[in-house]
C-alpha cells in the first residue's frame, strides 16, 4: 500500500501546532475583558463599602454630638432652674451669644459677654440671659415671639 504524501509549506518544515488562542479566538478577546471586569467590579464594591462605612461613622458622630448638646442643655436648664422659675410645659430655645456687635444698644443684652446663653420660652413669653462665666442669671424679661 502506498504511503500518504505529506504536504509541507514551502519552507519544508511541518506546520506549527496551534495555540489555545488560535483554537478559540473568542477566549483570546474575552479573557482579558473578563479579568478587567472582575478587577474593576471588586474595586467598585470595595469603594462603595468604604463610603458606606464612612457615612455610618459620620452619622454616629452627628448622633453623639446631638446627644452631648441635649445633655449640655439639660444641665444648663437645671442650673438656671435652681436660680429662677422655669415653665414646665414647653421646651425652650437655647442660643449662645457669639457676636456682641448686633446686640449693641439692646437693653436686654447689657452686660452680656460672648459665650453667654439666651433661653427663650415662646409660650410663656419669657427670655433669660445666663452668664456662663459667673454661672448666674443676668436678666429675665418678657418677650413677644410671633411666628
Amino acid at each position: 500500500m502506498p504511503t500518504p504524501i505529506q504536504r509541507y509549506p514551502p519552507s519544508g518544515l511541518p506546520p506549527p501546532e496551534l495555540t489555545a488562542a488560535q483554537h478559540h479566538p473568542v477566549l483570546f478577546v474575552l479573557g482579558p475583558l473578563l479579568m478587567f471586569a472582575l478587577i474593576g467590579g471588586g474595586w467598585f464594591v470595595a469603594y462603595k463599602l468604604s463610603l458606606t462605612k464612612a457615612s455610618s461613622n459620620q452619622a454616629e458622630a452627628r448622633r453623639d454630638s446631638y446627644i452631648e448638646k441635649q445633655e449640655s442643655i439639660r444641665r444648663l436648664l437645671e442650673t438656671v432652674g435652681n436660680q429662677t422659675a422655669l415653665p414646665d410645659d414647653e421646651e425652650p430655645t437655647v442660643a449662645t451669644i457669639r457676636d456682641l456687635a448686633p446686640l449693641d444698644g439692646k437693653p436686654f443684652f447689657v452686660g452680656a459677654k460672648e459665650g453667654d446663653r439666651v433661653i427663650i420660652y415662646p409660650k410663656a413669653n419669657k427670655a433669660i440671659l445666663y452668664s456662663t462665666t459667673t454661672a448666674l442669671v443676668i436678666r429675665e424679661a418678657e418677650v413677644d415671639v410671633t411666628y
